[in-house]
């Protein structure tokens, strides 16, 4: 079996590392990726070249393959050749987003690693990309889609075996050690390194199987080495999966080959505190401090010795480790709860106070943390604030110390000794082992989310990285920016040429999310957003392109349209006005811009428009909408004029009698609005609307008897009708049908809970059915819904004034 021993000494310089699998991840991750400087983007559009790039330092090709893509795309825009154009882009398009997931691996950003790598796989299908979405998957701990993805790769590559270690790891995952150790093996029978092997060794001890797991671990050792690292990294193995003994040996023998090895004493001592129940030993304290005299800043380290000297109540050399402590970690709340409770044993009380105080906001809602060790602050803070005069305030703090014990009683009986040992002010040592361990899964596990995962694309974390790396992580995120931004726009623009709009929509959106600095972008945006009817997105990109440029008038006549579409009438009239004649003489912007002139109050100019509008010759259906406009500005005697000449034009034009008709009623002739809504009835017999007005007429002219079987049929055909449920109920009520009444007067609340006159009419129902606390509800809500009138306008047919 033969081994890389580079690729274990590079794991075994980082002790903090749980796995191989992270540490080596990070290595050939920061490997893969070249930062140069930020080249020049090219010009954005469809006759564009590719840019020069400053060369760059490269481990992988990957600069190369790069610089191969955009060479290609460069070809095919001199060629001329739309296809060739669009396949190139979208090559390039495939490399850059998996570049970008590249970077957010290194980030840790792992959701955002996964929609990059999923969004490259649907533009470029490569075994590669799924091997690198099954190793994300792993770090998020989901090893079903690990799995999924890496036999996909293996589909195309039985043997590979990168597919077989990863299928492996996503067994361990699931705790499936015997079919992990099955891949493992076979990934180590295809090619030999020692993350396999470790990995496999770790299955072994995971399946209780020692001796197979030793035999694993001596062929490391053959092969990579007998270095100090090596038993350090099979110490933690041994020790996690509670092999003490064997842990003992391997940590003793590390640092018997090298006494200078990081975190070796550190490793032992800790091995030593968990196997004598967190009793500080002579031989722990001693291996923590000679930890310390070598690494004077390591976090754990430096908190295990403070809470050893707190034992001993040696208060100031105790401070002294745990503010370094609490350097390296400003989120942990144990340096300053113990910190406070020094000061406490101090006397210093005013100290004692902030300083627990700051535990507590700490901890906040993670208070089973260290088996609910926030609780002796509160138990502290309450006997602070008793001796210091504040009895009342006191208390709140002892209630909080009791429903604590209480829970932590009932969540596990273990932790009681911990518990009644913190009353005698003992070092509580039971709070040092969750804090070591939440210490080692931030050491070895990145953040598995990072912001919103909804925003899988334009967050970025590089907190993480060293001054250097993020710099050069910066850089070469904003050249694959300017790459991908340009790319997804001129793919866009080929879509939009073919008329596939819904689809070049999303290629330019694509393109804004990576890059919003492209010229002509929010045009192209604008314009595609307009064609597929999505009009709040239109207004958004075309707004700035006016502003910018009062006098583009293609764009202006879009914006108007698209907030006269979004029912933003007031804002569609103030830009269609800018429009002058050319708006005037156009029916698909005069009518528009008058219905908004009309919506938004403005009723004079509205009429001086129309009047242009029914100078020019328009088809019938523009009268439609003329006549329909004159109605909503109150001059209903032109708006039937009006109708009429569009029904002279095409007799049976759909709406234009029940426009004609709910003209009529305004203009109180009921007998030309029955005859309007018959001739719509005439033409279209299912017309709900045009049935329900009718019947409206017949009970305005007082005949409930012809008007109920009309309102019986609209609600058969449209139960959700508010406004036929309400009259219905209020025709019932008034024939002495209570009983019937009321179910349709609480359908009609129901559908229209903001209708002050329902509200009534359901109150006087409920009076009558002896339902006086129903009606005193109802009479309630009626005064509110009345009250919450501003403005008192003419009744609309449909919401007639009951009352």
């Amino acid at each position: 079996m033969y081994y890389r021993p580079g690729w274990l000494v590079n794991f075994c310089r980082f002790p903090i590392a749980r796995h191989f699998s992270l540490c080596l991840l990070l290595v050939l991750l920061l490997s893969s990726l070249s930062f140069p400087a930020t080249g020049q983007s090219r010009a954005k559009g469809p006759q564009t070249h590719a840019p020069k790039r400053p060369p760059a330092k490269t481990h992988d090709g990957s600069q190369a393959e790069l610089e191969s893509r955009l060479a290609a795309l460069q070809a095919a825009f001199h060629s001329g050749d739309p296809e060739a154009i669009r396949a190139a882009d979208v090559k390039v398009i495939a490399f850059g987003l998996r570049q970008m997931a590249e970077l957010r691996m290194v980030e840790g950003s792992f959701p955002q690693a996964i929609e990059l790598y999923r969004q490259s796989i649907d533009f470029e299908d490569l075994p590669q990309s799924h091997l690198r979405l099954a190793l994300t998957y792993l770090q998020v701990k989901k090893p079903d889609s690990a799995m999924e993805e890496a036999e996909k790769a293996r589909f195309s590559d039985p043997e590979n075996p990168l597919a077989w270690r990863l299928e492996g790891s996503a067994f361990m995952q699931r705790k499936d050690y015997k079919k992990a150790a099955e891949a493992l093996a076979h990934s180590l029978k295809l090619k030999g390194d020692p993350e396999t092997a470790y990995n496999l060794g770790l299955c072994f001890l995971a399946d209780h199987n020692p001796q197979r797991a030793k035999l694993v671990f001596s062929d490391i050792v053959r092969n990579a080495g007998d270095s100090a690292e090596v038993h350090l990294m099979l110490g933690r193995a041994y020790r996690d999966e509670e092999y003490y003994d064997d842990a003992d040996r391997e940590f003793r023998r590390a640092i018997a080959i090298d006494p200078k090895t990081p975190h070796s004493h550190y490793y032992l001592g800790l091995l030593i505190l968990i196997r004598n129940q967190w009793s500080p030993t002579a031989e722990a304290r001693e291996l923590i401090l000679d930890e310390l005299k070598l690494n004077p800043n390591d976090a754990v380290s430096n908190y295990l010795a403070g809470m050893f000297a707190a034992g001993d109540h040696k208060y100031d050399a105790s401070d002294r480790y745990l503010r370094l402590a609490a350097n390296s970690f400003p989120d942990w709340p144990e340096p300053p709860l113990y910190m406070g409770l020094n000061a406490y044993g101090r006397g210093d009380y005013k100290n004692a106070e902030l300083l627990l105080r700051q535990a507590i906001t700490l901890t906040g809602k993670d208070e089973a943390r260290g088996a609910y060790q926030i609780r002796r602050a509160y138990i502290t803070l309450g006997r602070i604030l008793l001796l210091t005069g504040r009895k009342e305030q006191s208390e709140s703090y002892f209630k909080k110390s009791r429903e604590l014990l209480d829970t932590a009683l009932a969540s596990s009986q273990q932790q009681v000794a911990s518990i009644i040992s913190s009353e005698g002010g003992s070092v509580g040592m039971g709070a040092v082992m969750p804090l070591v361990q939440k210490k080692q899964e931030e050491q070895t596990e990145a953040d598995t989310y990072f912001g919103n995962p909804a925003d899988h694309i334009d967050v970025k974390s590089l907190d993480k990285l060293p001054p250097e790396q993020r710099q050069q992580a910066e850089t070469e995120e904003n050249y694959l920016r300017k790459i991908l931004g340009s790319s997804f726009n001129d793919v866009g623009t080929s879509d939009a040429r073919e008329q596939k709009f819904v689809q070049a929509l999303k290629d330019f959106q694509q393109a804004e999310r990576w890059n919003p600095q492209i010229p002509g972008l929010e045009r192209n945006l604008g314009v595609a957003a307009f064609k597929v009817g999505n009009y709040s997105e239109a207004a958004r990109t075309l707004s700035p392109i006016v502003n910018a440029n009062p006098q583009d008038a293609p764009a202006r006549a879009m914006l108007g349209l698209s907030y006269f579409s979004s029912q933003d009438f007031k804002d569609a009239a103030k830009t269609l006005v800018q429009l002058g004649d050319s708006a005037l003489n156009d029916p698909g912007l005069g009518y528009p811009y008058a219905a908004s002139l009309a919506k938004s109050g403005q009723f004079k100019p509205a009429g001086e428009v129309l009047t242009r509008l029914e100078q020019q010759q328009s088809p019938a259906d523009t009268l439609l909408l003329i006549g329909q406009t004159w109605s909503e500005i109150g001059d209903y005697a032109h708006s039937i004029d009006t109708l009429h000449r569009a029904l002279a034009l095409n007799p049976g034009l759909p709406r234009a009698h029940l426009v004609a008709g709910l003209a009529c009623i305004n203009a109180d002739h009921m007998a030309d609005a029955e005859k309007e809504f018959k001739a719509e009835l005439a033409v279209d017999p299912a017309n709900v609307e045009a049935k329900y007005h009718l019947a409206y007429v017949y009970l305005l002219e007082s005949q409930p008897d012809v008007a109920e079987p009309l309102l019986r049929e609209v609600i058969a055909a449209d139960p959700q009708h508010a406004d036929a449920q309400y009259q219905m109920g209020k025709v019932m009520l008034e024939k002495g049908k209570v009983q019937e009444a009321v179910p349709y007067l609480e359908q009609a609340e129901r559908l229209s809970p903001d209708k002050d006159y329902v509200h009534y009419q359901l109150q006087t129902a409920y009076r009558r059915e002896s339902r006086l606390q129903d009606a005193d509800r109802e009479l309630q809500l009626y005064k509110e819904a009345k009250a919450r009138k501003r403005e008192q306008t003419l009744p609309q047919p449909s919401q007639p004034n009951q009352n």
